[in-house]
């Protein structure tokens, strides 16, 4: 091949260059020498003419010996022998791709020709790694690859589909768009082809829909179809849309199985007796229960703390802008609320918490990092069973320490009563016999206090008989009320049940009442007394049992008693009073136990005291 030096040696875009190898003593190529280049040389290569001109390579660039490809014996067995080479190789020294061709018209001599191809080669590198990093990722995510020509309806298949569904590669042969019917499910197909539709009408930027495919072994494979219009013809028509499917027939087995168990948990939190909540971390009701809805009339999409108490719980701060009508901060919540404390610790958080005269035993349960459940069960009855059985353990112990001093007493008492009557019947001195009198008197009472112990420890001997309440109540209390300053009132219902009590042991009950009353007052004490017909349910708090009752409640206007001892006012010998001895409440207690009833007191500071006593009815 011949090549005429001017029709290159002035081209701007092909490097040229013409060299003279150069043999050790053996004959073998050792270093070639630059005897000419042109500018294009210089502007590919970075290298100098008048550097290089008449030196050798070795010697221009020291570094070629220790490149990957050998260019002196490449070039020399062009030079000795003769011949062309055309070939693109990559420079280690200059960092840039060329395509070359050699070639030698004399022998120890050899041109070269060569244009820099680096961005090109770069490009072609860079697509071969996108394309093998996208078969790699197409593979890892387990997708099928699809090709659908819309004008031949044949489909081509890249990856993995027909694998999925049982099928090697080939049996599905020739595949086109009527196999695809045929494997899909039928319920799905019209939705299938909707959606394609819409994406070719332009409507959808892309196709995706979820399908069934039948698989070779007759169940069905879950899928969820990606594509779009990849190439058009001249008028704009679609003629090829490509996509891939991926399996998700776990993803549908999960769906499929929360969906399960949603239904399951809200039917069993729908069976609750009482009221769940799912909140947010924004205090927004996202679900509720019947319960809830129907009992508490909270409302889902509300705040919590808006909707269960009217922003009355809300800590100090929130409280007083939201009465104020101002902006509640986002954070708002109950002063009683652990919702964050739940969220935060990834756990169950629980407390008892005390709303409108009542004891939650309250949860917050972690769901998520946004989402908590709440639920609140209503203990108020169960603590005062719990402290009516601790009241009632308390007594009986304390009555048979009470019992046992008081026969021990009464015993003394009899000795020292038999030895002043015998001093009474011996002496004839009036004044010594007056003073023996006085003695005896105190004996009596002295008795009377043993007796009332004996009372409280075994109730007594009960003479019990059917009477109606309202008139005994109205005596009873003119009675022991007579003579002391009270001002005293009824409010009794009609008609009550007849009741099955020892009017006189009873009656010591209303009567230390007033006694109690007119102690902790004694100046303008007002008493009103209430009765009316009740039924207690076997849940209630008193473990009596069901059936219908009599409730009375005496009421006064006395200072109350303090919070911390409400629970010990039936204790034997406790008194709040700086007079009595701490019986007359004991003594009531024991005396209604034994009627097979319930006493209870409710009181405040400030407000006075309420007494609730509660006699079963007489059957009709």
């Amino acid at each position: 091949m011949s090549l005429r030096k001017s029709d290159f040696i002035n081209n701007p875009f092909v490097g040229y260059a013409y060299h003279r190898i150069v043999l050790n003593e053996e004959g073998k190529p050792v270093d070639y020498i630059f005897l000419d280049v042109n500018h294009a040389f210089e502007k590919l290569t970075n290298l100098k003419r008048e550097e290089i001109i008449n030196n050798t390579v070795k010697s221009v660039i020291p570094e070629i010996e220790k490149d990957s490809f050998n260019w002196i014996e490449f070039y020399g067995n062009i030079a000795i022998n003769g011949g062309t080479a055309e070939f693109e190789q990559y420079s280690e020294k200059l960092h840039r791709w060329y395509k070359i061709y050699a070639y030698s018209d004399e022998p120890m001599y050899f041109t070269v020709l060569f244009i820099d191809i680096t961005r090109q080669k770069e490009a072609e590198i860079n697509l071969a790694l996108e394309k093998g990093r996208l078969e790699k990722i197409i593979k890892a995510t387990d997708a099928g690859v699809w090709e659908w020509n819309l004008e031949t309806n044949e489909i081509k298949i890249c990856f993995s589909c027909p694998e999925k569904l049982g099928y090697s590669p080939h049996e599905l042969e020739p595949l086109n768009f009527d196999v695809f019917q045929k494997l899909v499910h039928p319920d799905d197909m019209p939705r299938v082809m909707e959606e394609i539709e819409k994406h070719i009408n332009g409507l959808k930027e892309f196709f995706q829909c979820d399908f069934r495919m039948k698989h070779k072994q007759g169940h069905w494979i879950w899928f969820n179809g990606i594509g779009g219009i990849i190439d058009r013809d001249k008028y704009g028509k679609p003629i090829m849309m490509a996509g891939v499917d991926i399996d998700i027939t776990w993803r549908k087995n999960l769906e499929e199985e929360i969906i399960h168990s949603r239904k399951r948990l809200q039917s069993i939190i729908e069976s609750l007796p009482f009221p769940v909540w799912l909140v947010n971390r924004q205090r927004k009701i996202l679900y509720q229960n019947k319960r809830a809805s129907e009992f508490l009339n909270t409302k889902i999409g509300e705040y919590c703390w808006n909707t269960l108490h009217k922003g009355v719980t809300l800590a100090e701060e929130c409280r007083k802008v939201f009465f104020e009508g101002g902006e509640i901060p986002e954070n708002a919540k109950c002063h009683y609320c652990r919702g964050d404390e739940a969220l935060d610790k990834k756990t169950a958080i629980n407390d008892h918490v005390e709303v409108y005269g009542r004891v939650w035993d309250s949860w917050w349960v972690y769901i998520d990092e946004d989402l908590y459940l709440h639920y609140a069960i209503d203990i108020t009855d169960k603590i005062k069973l719990r402290d009516e059985i601790v009241k009632a353990d308390r007594l009986r112990a304390l009555g048979e320490i009470a019992a046992g001093i008081a026969h021990d007493f009464n015993n003394l008492l009899q000795a020292l009563m038999g030895n002043i009557e015998l001093a009474l019947h011996s002496s004839e001195n009036e004044n010594i016999k007056n003073h023996l009198l006085n003695a005896i008197k105190v004996l009596l009472d002295a008795k009377t206090l043993s007796n009332k112990l004996i009372t409280f420890s075994e109730g007594g001997f009960l003479i019990k008989q059917i009477m109606p309440l309202s008139p005994w109540i109205r005596d009873i209390t003119a009675y022991y009320a007579y003579g002391i300053d009270i001002n005293y009132s009824f409010d009794i219902s009609e008609n009550l049940y007849l009741v099955n009590i020892d009017p006189e042991q009873m009656g010591h009950v209303i009567a230390h009442l007033i006694q109690n009353s007119y102690e902790a007052k004694p100046e303008g004490l007002k008493i009103n007394i209430s009765a009316c017909n009740v039924s207690l349910d076997r849940k209630n708090p008193y473990s009596l049992k069901e059936g219908k009752y009599v409730m009375i409640i005496f009421q006064d206007n006395g200072p109350g008693i303090p919070q911390e001892e409400l629970d010990k006012v039936f204790d034997i010998f406790f008194t709040t009073k700086g007079v009595g001895r701490g019986l007359g409440l004991a003594l009531c207690y024991s005396i209604v136990k034994k009627h097979d009833g319930a006493i209870d007191v409710e009181s405040k500071l400030g407000e006075g005291t309420k007494v609730y006593i509660y006699l079963p009815a007489v059957e009709s």
